[in-house]
């Protein structure tokens, strides 16, 4: 929430004094003033709370993640499962030329994806992705896969949706595949978003 969202709150909350309702002439108090000018915040959206960007990652990509915060499956097994996940979706498109055909309809972002779908099948780019996942995120105790992620934009665990949103829009410029760097960087860098946004909604 904002100054001003918050200034919003405080002007609710703590009434002028020398307000006065112009229908029945009454004081006005916190008990009876501050529910309408919430529900007109509210309706304004002034205190709409931001949604953390969803990854760019495939759907079962996502559910395995899931599954292995919730315990559901091991690290090495999510791990495992994401790569082959990508690979199913690389065979499908022909590899990564034909998925940065069909990416290119979204855009330089859905591009992208289609690299990664596409092209991380190799057998010595899995591993160096595989070993990187283990290592960094999936072969640790969630807290501490979690602090990484964090750490990965910059960010500690008291930060805001909006500022996990600015960081990761900041990243994504930077280590998208069509400005340099590589398929492996931006599929981790979708991972941790996917890691901190499984955190965050379950609290």
């Amino acid at each position: 929430m904002g100054s001003q969202d918050m200034s919003l709150v405080a002007k609710a909350l703590i009434p002028a004094r020398n307000s006065r309702d112009p229908n029945d002439g009454d004081w006005w108090s916190p008990s009876t003033h501050a529910p309408f000018a919430l529900l007109s915040m509210f309706t304004k959206g002034a205190l709409q709370p931001t949604v953390i960007i969803a990854p760019k990652l495939a759907y079962e990509a996502i559910m395995n993640i899931r599954a292995w915060w919730k315990g559901e499956i091991s690290g090495q097994r999510c791990v495992k499962n994401l790569l082959d996940d990508m690979a199913t979706v690389a065979g499908g498109m022909g590899g990564a030329w034909a998925g940065a055909a069909a990416g290119s309809i979204f855009g330089p972002i859905g591009t992208g994806i289609g690299f990664l779908a596409g092209g991380v099948t190799g057998c010595w780019a899995a591993s160096q992705l595989s070993k990187r996942l283990t290592e960094k995120l999936f072969n640790l105790p969630r807290s501490v896969a979690l602090e990484n992620a964090y750490r990965y934009f910059g960010l500690t665990q008291s930060c805001s949706n909006g500022d996990i949103n600015a960081a990761y829009k900041r990243l994504a410029l930077v280590k998208h595949p069509d400005k340099g760097d590589s398929k492996e960087d931006f599929f981790e860098l979708q991972v941790s978003l996917a890691i901190i946004k499984e955190h965050r909604e379950g609290l």
